[in-house]
């Protein structure tokens, strides 16, 4: 795992659990009937006689990842934090700060730090170079 895909592990965690949210919000939208009903297309020969069934089981299914990946979204967000906060250079920890725990984008950075963009990308990759001699983070 490179320092970046490590770094960026919240992000990634926080996008999957809103997507298998919405597929939750969506699997309970059919069990309960409250799904958009969408004529002019074929029903199948055989309906599924188990459906409410599957859909249940789909909704459990969902709902465990869901709380899975939230437990491992607070270990990633805390093991990053403490990455951040090891490097010792209050510059580098502000960029890493507010992109791989806070989510902003470069501009967004750059403008609250009252910094340019090129200051902003240099700091960020002496940040992660910073990191990068950290052994203890990759392992």
């Amino acid at each position: 795992m490179t320092v970046r895909e490590y770094m960026n592990r919240p992000f990634d965690l926080t996008r999957l659990i809103k997507i298998r949210t919405r597929q939750l919000q969506s699997v309970n939208n059919l069990i309960n009937g409250t799904s958009i009903a969408i004529s002019n297309l074929s029903r199948s020969e055989s309906p599924d006689t188990h459906r409410l069934e599957s859909l249940m089981a789909k909704a459990l299914d969902l709902e465990l990842e869901i709380t899975k990946l939230t437990e491992d979204l607070g270990k990633a967000t805390s093991e990053v934090t403490t990455s951040i906060n090891s490097i010792n250079n209050p510059a580098c920890e502000e960029v890493l700060t507010a992109r791989y725990l806070c989510f902003k984008d470069w501009t967004t950075i750059a403008r609250e730090l009252e910094y340019s963009k090129d200051w902003v990308y240099r700091l960020h990759r002496k940040g992660l170079d910073l990191l990068k001699n950290n052994r203890y983070l990759l392992n």
